[in-house]
């Protein structure tokens, strides 16, 4: 076992345990020919002679050979191979840092996207290294992805890694892989191959993306993404969670291009979203210096031209500042109407996107008050808010919130003048 100060082959000693699951321990322990951490992997005492031992045993043999066939920076290293008081060993690159896993539960609501596709994008190095090698992961996920210290991915536990002319089915169950990430045609029995790997690094990226990995109801690939992630990027990782294995990128070499490809347009100042930020942050400017009208014109032809295209969702907090910034200064031009139908649908926008208590909605609510007293029309949206926001509120967050209280007093209000 891997207790503190253990001596294996003469040659490693036990620092600490690192951790523990149901199969097996892993602890650091420190090299001293050549002076170098590493960890050192080995199966629980428990296993010995019971009915799955030999499962147990082809497993780390097959992560020995899976593992030593690579030689990748994004890959981590097998150094050596051994027994230990009749147990098996692994003696493993110590990778200074943590899992993708710790680093989500740190994030529970997801990653920012330019995180994740550089993170995707080298787990796809990773994974066409081994690809080449003729190694099939089988169960690539957050947990068996670790980040350095300086930023390195590696792909790690080939444990149930699959080699060209390896016999299959050394887990126990219906299949390799967890299942949350595991491609459909493996449910059915079709043998693991390199798009099986590219369907779990899908499901990895959508669970960076978004904290969660529900991306599957009814039968059907729904990627409910957060706003500001842009649209290419929820395109291809459809393409990445299909259904048919045809339908999926033809290699990890493929797609780690394709990720990097996407960063830099995404930075690009010819993406529709840096224009848009750019002619926001002049209208401002203009606003700001006075010209009031100016920077409406501006707002209006972002408005027309980028929030009704293919890029740009609705709700993307980009668009929602363009939306409360011409509301705003169409106020301070004098322009109520505008003011007041601005609002309106930021108020509506963000009641779907950041729910109907959040402090922005509630921020807004009030503003569509003021301006529709001030277009002289409230007549104009009494209707919706009686019939659409009210019970909305009501229902959501009770009829004393003060929300839904600010829906009351007004409706009473313009009620009393349009008699």
């Amino acid at each position: 076992m891997l207790e503190e100060g253990t001596l294996i082959a003469g040659r490693y000693r036990v620092v600490e345990l690192l951790g523990q699951g149901g199969m097996g321990q892993v602890a650091r322990c420190e090299d001293l020919e050549l002076r170098r951490d590493v960890a050192i992997k080995m199966p629980l005492r428990r296993w010995l002679g019971s009915p799955i031992w030999e499962e147990v045993l082809t497993r780390f043999k097959r992560e020995g050979h899976a593992a030593a066939q690579l030689a990748h920076s994004n890959v981590a290293r097998v150094y050596d191979t051994g027994e230990h008081d009749g147990l098996p060993y692994l003696v493993l690159e110590y990778l200074h840092g943590q899992d993708l896993q710790s680093l989500l539960d740190q994030n529970p609501g997801g990653l920012p996207f330019e995180q994740v596709l550089e993170l995707g994008a080298q787990a796809a190095e990773g994974l066409a290294a081994a690809h080449k090698a003729g190694v099939v992961h089988r169960d690539i996920k957050p947990g068996n992805l670790m980040l350095t210290a300086d930023g390195t991915v590696k792909v790690c536990d080939f444990g149930i890694a699959r080699l060209h002319n390896a016999t299959s089915g050394l887990t126990i169950g219906v299949g390799p892989g967890t299942d949350a990430y595991r491609a459909p045609e493996l449910f059915i029995g079709e043998p693991a191959n390199p798009r099986t790997d590219l369907y779990a690094l899908g499901a990895t990226i959508f669970q960076l993306l978004t904290g969660r990995l529900d991306f599957i109801r009814k039968g059907r690939t729904v990627l409910a993404l957060k706003a500001d992630t842009p649209r290419e990027l929820g395109t291809y990782l459809e393409l990445l969670l299909a259904k048919e294995p045809d339908r999926r990128p033809s290699s990890a070499a493929a797609v780690a291009e394709h990720l990097r490809e996407l960063r830099r347009w995404f930075a690009s100042p010819a993406h529709p979203i840096n224009k848009v930020r750019a002619l926001l942050d002049e209208a401002v400017k203009h606003g700001e210096a006075g010209r009031h009208d100016i920077a409406v014109i501006l707002l209006r032809s972002l408005v027309s031209d980028y929030l009704f295209g293919p890029h740009i969702d609705s709700a993307h907090p980009d668009a929602l500042r363009v939306r409360q910034s011409l509301a705003y200064w169409a106020g301070k031009a004098e322009d109520a109407t505008t003011a007041r139908d601005q609002y309106s649908l930021l108020l509506s926008l963000q009641a779907h996107a950041l729910g109907p208590g959040h402090p922005d909605t509630l921020t807004t609510l009030h503003k569509v008050a003021h301006w529709a007293d001030e277009s002289g029309d409230p007549a104009a949206i009494r209707d919706e808010f009686a019939t659409f926001y009210l019970p909305i509120y009501e229902r959501v967050l009770g009829p004393e919130h003060p929300g839904t209280l600010t829906i009351r007093n007004t409706l009473a209000r313009w009620t009393d003048k349009t008699k």
